[in-house]
This record gives C-alpha cells, sequence and structure tokens, in this order.
C-alpha cells in the first residue's frame, strides 16, 4: 500500500496484515533493534530497510481489524542526524479480534497541538511520527476523527508543513478539526453530498493542526494523492461521482475541464492545486475535472516546479480511430517516432476492475451492509498517465518546430469568427480543436482540403488547431474568435 525511498537509499514500505477471521492472531515475524516499538497483533505493518536493503526494523501497527491500514508513508529530511517517518492511513475499532490492543497514542512532545487519543466513531485515520535510526520509538501518534467513517489515503511533505488527504462520511466537521487560519480563499466544515474528501495540513513544528477542510460536491468524493512542488503548491488527486459542486470557474489559462459530464454512475478524476507557502493561509488556484464519458480514477500525482503528472485508470473511450473521442489525449511530441503514445483503450475486464472491496469502493460507496456498491456497468478500462505544464499554460502542447506550419493557411472569412482552412492536399483530415486553457473542445473528420471552423458560438480568444493525416504529418496555427 506504501512505499517511499530516501536520497540515501533508506526505504520503507508498508499495509495490512491479513489476519484469520476467527481465531488466534497470526504471529508476524518482527525485526527489530534492542529497546525498539514493536508489536504482533496489528492490522497494519512497515518494514525499515537500510542501505543494503536488510531489514532493520519490522513490527506491526493498529487495531488488529479488515480497515486497519498503513496507507503512506515518508521519510523525513535528517534533524541533527535523525530521520524520522511520518505514517497515515485508518484504523477500526468497530470489529476488533481477541486480544488486539487498539493504536498505540503518544502525545506531542510538551503536550501542546493537535492530539486526538481516543477514536471517536471506531472508523478514525491516524498520523505518526516515528524514529527510524536511533531510539526506534513513536514520538508522536494521534487519531484523527469525526462522527462518522473516516480514512486517510496520502501523505505529503513541505518544509514544516504536513498534508493529508482521504474522505469522510461525516456530515459536519468540528473546527478544531478542520481548523481555518484565515485570509485563504476556501474552507468548509459541512458536507455536500454524502462522501467528501478530506484535505488536512498539520505545522510539524511546532507541531498542530494548522489547516483542514472537507472538499466536494453533490454526490461522492474522494481525494487519493497529494505532493508537494518544493515551491509552496501543493497538488491532489482524486475522483468524483458528483455531477456539480466540485469545481470553480477554471483559472485561465490552466487546463479546465466540466465536472463528471458522463452516463450516470462513472466517475471523474479531478486535480486540485493549493498554494501554502510558509506562514500563509492556504489558496486554492486550480480545480479541473480529468476524464471522458466513461468511469475515471486519479490514483496518483507528482510534480516539479514547472509540470505536473498524474495516472490512474479510465474505461472512456479511445482517439484517433472509429468511434467519438471522448477521453483527452495530447501526444507529447509527436514528430518523435520512439515516443510512447497508446491511443486506443484496449478495456480490460472485470465488474469491478478498479479496486477490490476491501480497498476503495468499500470506503468511497460504503452502505449499512458494508458491501461495495459497484459501477452501473461493469466497466472494463486501461490506465492513463498525463503531464501538464504549470509554467505556462496547462494542457496543450506548446507550438514549436514539431508543428508544421509552413503547409497550412487559415483565414478569417467575416468577423464573427468563422475560418477557412487551406490544407495541402486531400484527406482524409483530423482536426483537433484547442481553447486557450489546453481543452480539447472540437474534433472534425474531414477529406477536402478546405474545411471550414466556425468559432461564432465559442468565447472570444485564441485557439489552436492540430492536424494529422493518416501519413503521420502534424500542422497547426492559431485561430482567433474576435
Amino acid at each position: 500500500m506504501a512505499i517511499d525511498v530516501d536520497e540515501d537509499g533508506l526505504l520503507a514500505v508498508g499495509g495490512h496484515v491479513s489476519h484469520p477471521e476467527w481465531g488466534p492472531i497470526t504471529q508476524y515475524p518482527t525485526v527489530a533493534p534492542p529497546g525498539a516499538f514493536t508489536r504482533s497483533d496489528g492490522g497494519g505493518f512497515f518494514l525499515v530497510f537500510d542501505e543494503q536493503y536488510q531489514i532493520k526494523w519490522c513490527t506491526q501497527w493498529g487495531q488488529q481489524a479488515p480497515e486497519t491500514m498503513i496507507r503512506d508513508m515518508r521519510i523525513a529530511p535528517a534533524e541533527e542526524g535523525v530521520k524520522h517517518m511520518w505514517i497515515t492511513g485508518s484504523t477500526a475499532s468497530w470489529f476488533t479480534y481477541p486480544n488486539s490492543a487498539p493504536l498505540d497514542v503518544v502525545p506531542p512532545t510538551g503536550g501542546q497541538g493537535f492530539y486526538q487519543p481516543t477514536d471517536p466513531s471506531q472508523f478514525s485515520m491516524f498520523v505518526a511520527k516515528l524514529d527510524i535510526t536511533h531510539t526506534h520509538q513513536i514520538e508522536l501518534s494521534t487519531y484523527w476523527g469525526s462522527n462518522s467513517i473516516d480514512v486517510a489515503y496520502a501523505l505529503a511533505l513541505h518544509e514544516d508543513q504536513l498534508w493529508v488527504v482521504g474522505s469522510t462520511l461525516a456530515s459536519t466537521l468540528d473546527p478544531d478539526k478542520a481548523p481555518y487560519p484565515g485570509g485563504g480563499n476556501y474552507h468548509r466544515i459541512v458536507t455536500n453530498g454524502e462522501t467528501e474528501a478530506v484535505i488536512l495540513c498539520f505545522r510539524t513544528d511546532p507541531w498542530d493542526l494548522w489547516y483542514g477542510t472537507l472538499y466536494g460536491g453533490s454526490d461522492k468524493d474522494v481525494i487519493l494523492s497529494v505532493t508537494s512542488d518544493g515551491a509552496g503548491r501543493i497538488y491532489m488527486i482524486g475522483d468524483s461521482r458528483s455531477p456539480t459542486g466540485t469545481l470553480g470557474s477554471g483559472n485561465p489559462p490552466a487546463y479546465f475541464a466540466m465536472e463528471n459530464h458522463g452516463i450516470p454512475w462513472t466517475r471523474d478524476a479531478f486535480l486540485i492545486g493549493i498554494q501554502a507557502p510558509p506562514g500563509q493561509a492556504p489558496h486554492l488556484f486550480w480545480r479541473t475535472a480529468f476524464g471522458g464519458a466513461g468511469t475515471e480514477r486519479g490514483w496518483g500525482i507528482a510534480a516539479t516546479s514547472d509540470e505536473v503528472f498524474i495516472c490512474g485508470a479510465t474505461a472512456s473511450q479511445r482517439a484517433w480511430g472509429a468511434g467519438p473521442m471522448d477521453f483527452p489525449l495530447v501526444e507529447y511530441q509527436p514528430g518523435i517516432p520512439l515516443g510512447y503514445f497508446q491511443y486506443v483503450n484496449n478495456y480490460g475486464t472485470g465488474s469491478n476492475p478498479f479496486a477490490p472491496w476491501y480497498d476503495m469502493e468499500y470506503f468511497l460507496d460504503f452502505h449499512p451492509w458494508m458491501l461495495a456498491q459497484p459501477e452501473g456497468i461493469p466497466w472494463g478500462y486501461d490506465a492513463f498517465m498525463a503531464s501538464f505544464d504549470v509554467s505556462a499554460t496547462v494542457g496543450i502542447p506548446p507550438l514549436n518546430s514539431l508543428w508544421d506550419t509552413a503547409g497550412l493557411h487559415a483565414v478569417l472569412l467575416d468577423q464573427n469568427g468563422l475560418w477557412q482552412l487551406d490544407l495541402p492536399g486531400q484527406g482524409p483530415w483530423n482536426i483537433a480543436l484547442y481553447d486557450a486553457g489546453g481543452r480539447l473542445v472540437e474534433q472534425i473528420h474531414v477529406q477536402h482540403p478546405q474545411p471550414t471552423i466556425s468559432l461564432v458560438a465559442r468565447a472570444s480568444g485564441i485557439y489552436a488547431i492540430r492536424v494529422l493525416n493518416n501519413h503521420g504529418a502534424v500542422y497547426s496555427s492559431k485561430l482567433f474568435k474576435p
């Protein structure tokens, strides 16, 4: 479920321990330095390997229950020669095995800052900090729980900020569980729908819960991954069933797509960007859906100072070929013949292929019988990956030398935005129209070399067209709507 490695080669992994439902608890083999924290009756586990990839510390973690697991971990930079590991996940006490102890809680140093020593709903998140190079002890361990089911999926570190994301079934959060420092532009503690995403930001020095908010629309929403670009911007990805309420008006010229425009019971991936320099209130600057008419899930996200990378699963249609294009495919540097680009969804099989019941569907679509609520259609799916240029505009590839403009001429026919293209010869031609935010807004297939492109009904601004033929030639031009 979780893995991290630091620049020195220190490796940590964590996850869930599957015990028999009845009978004695499985004894898990433990490796621990003298005096290290260890237990053998937990529902989660972690292992720490040294630079030679030998196990130096191994223990179980948390209440023994099917829902207890470590879902994410980060090894922090050394502090005075000591390295620490932050972990998060979920632990449950509503159903326990015989002789299984609860989560080991440890208050923050000095007793100051956020600390919740008990599990209020018997199904809560946890956050913990452990010394993994010297004492091998827990330095901080706390629940974070509402009055309902709460699940943490991922965490990220940025300077003195620890970001934790997940989901909750709570209808309202207490202010101390979701504080607001003021000065930002987004904060909410009352739900819009059924399952809400949760965003938390802890300060690590001194320790406290600095910011928390719900995020979601009219149905079910969850954030599954979070990352920092190292420059104060935090990016998150998840998925949503909400047809309304998760997105704003976009942030031109950033990539923007409308929320969950597919058929009922489908999901879209969605992305969030938060600007959070140290000492400043959080400012939400980017919100967009990502996907086609089928179901998408955004599983992972990473970022540098000028790019954001995402991955997930999609059940939407292919692009350049038979059938409509409903997934936002863009080939990177199409003039490079060895660049990888798959434009057909090969559709894996299975009635519920995105995740097993105990991992994702169980928490996103929980109901009283504790079973997964499956998708309305038995989707097949492929993985997807995408990148966004966040140093300029987000989405559309740059109009560089790989885009041959010499063989394409665009002529404005009237002042309402009607254009004629002069293409070099007969088709078939595949024409893609992008707006300034990088969204694919129209696709046209023509045979004749002088098609018209109408921007009459579109918003004023700059547009780009990308034209391909069956021989691999690529042409481009800029258009504008007066």
